[in-house]
């Protein structure tokens, strides 16, 4: 086995344009558009995080036979957020008019902040593994547990008290409908931002896998064989769902599959090997929103591949392959599958390379 440590130390900051109402020793300075219009309420101010991690790791290997292996991994691992989730946001909020109702909202599609701080998970994976030279095949089992310390979410707050946590929301809004202008109050709208999920929670999985070749098979068919693997995943982390009217107050975490399969035929004689494959994936809660903040649900698919190749004797190989084969579409919907959102057929991909090895 083996064992380390790796210490990993960030200052992360985005330069943002804050509003200070021209105080000068707040860092108040004339700032002018690309027209000549200048303005003295903005200071430019960099914001950000600094963290340190000390990330540990443990591996161990034990031999319980010729043919039959146990492994164990420890480790704490970090994943930083996205680069374009760090910038800070310029804005002040926008004023827009629902109806004949104004409101006042803050944050856009893509909520960001410079103070997110990583991904951290502390991580278990174990697993079983026995091998059969015979038929080079081998049999794996393997389950894991990440224990995840804090997530990223993004987070909505309707109805936000603007002004009274700083804001300076105009009192009225003036604009004009058929010909009449009107002028209405600014309500309280939406505040959009993201954060650090500190509640965290676990996610755990279960995965068994199985290879084999049939050698003992009459020459021209000894190279035939097949994979296949079986996944389940569960967690118990959950995010806010921005509609509770239509689904309960919750979602599931998203881009967790609960389920997914893979099964591979393949055949190799001599220079020429190919396969089939076809992968399984279960319905999951996408990370995106649509434009009304509900969630989308990508439905089930099962999908279709196609490879072969041949390998010259002078160093020569060619690929040829096709994804998609049956060009199944990709459906998404919002909570009950009769509810479709979107229906696409992005169709077949084919590819054909060479490649010359001297």
């Amino acid at each position: 086995g083996n064992i380390g440590i790796r210490h990993v130390r960030s200052d992360q900051t985005s330069t943002a344009l804050i509003n200070v109402n021209g105080d000068l020793e707040k860092g108040a300075q004339e700032i002018c558009d690309e027209v000549g219009e200048c303005l003295s309420s903005y200071a430019y101010q960099d914001l950000g995080a600094k963290y340190d991690y000390n990330l540990p790791s443990l591996n161990l290997n034990y031999s319980l036979a010729e043919n039959d292996q146990l492994r164990l991994a420890l480790a704490r691992v970090l994943s930083r957020p996205p680069i374009n989730r760090l910038a800070a946001s310029d804005t002040d909020g926008t004023v827009s008019l629902v109806g004949d109702e104004a409101y006042f909202n803050y944050g856009g599609d893509t909520a960001t902040s410079p103070f997110l701080t990583p991904f951290i998970a502390d991580q278990i994976d174990i697993s079983y593994e026995h091998y059969m030279p015979e038929t080079n095949g081998s049999f794996v089992i393997a389950g894991y547990h990440r224990e995840i310390k804090s997530f990223i979410q993004d987070i909505t707050y309707e109805n936000y008290d603007f002004r009274a946590n700083g804001f300076d929301v105009p009192d009225t809004y003036a604009y004009i409908q058929n010909g009449v202008d009107i002028e209405t109050e600014v309500l309280n709208g939406d505040y959009k931002t993201v954060i650090n999920n500190m509640d965290g929670g676990f996610i755990r999985g279960l995965e068994i896998s199985y290879t084999q070749t049939f050698n003992f098979l009459p020459e021209l068919w000894s190279g035939l064989g097949i994979s296949t693997s079986y996944s389940l995943t569960d967690s118990e982390i959950s995010v806010v769902n921005p509609v509770e009217s239509l689904s309960g107050g919750t979602l599931p975490f998203p881009g967790l599959v609960e389920k997914s399969a893979n099964f591979t035929v393949f055949y190799s004689y001599g220079g020429f090997e190919t396969r089939l494959s076809t992968t399984f994936q279960d319905s999951f809660v996408g990370e995106t929103r649509n434009v009304n903040l509900q969630p989308i649900v990508y439905a089930p698919e099962t999908l279709l591949d196609y490879q072969a190749a041949y390998k010259f004797d002078n160093g020569l190989d060619i690929v040829f392959s096709v994804s998609n084969l049956t060009n199944e579409p990709n459906r998404s919907y919002m909570f009950d599958e009769e509810l479709t959102r979107t229906l696409q057929w992005f169709g077949r991909t084919y590819y054909v390379g060479a490649n010359y090895t001297f």
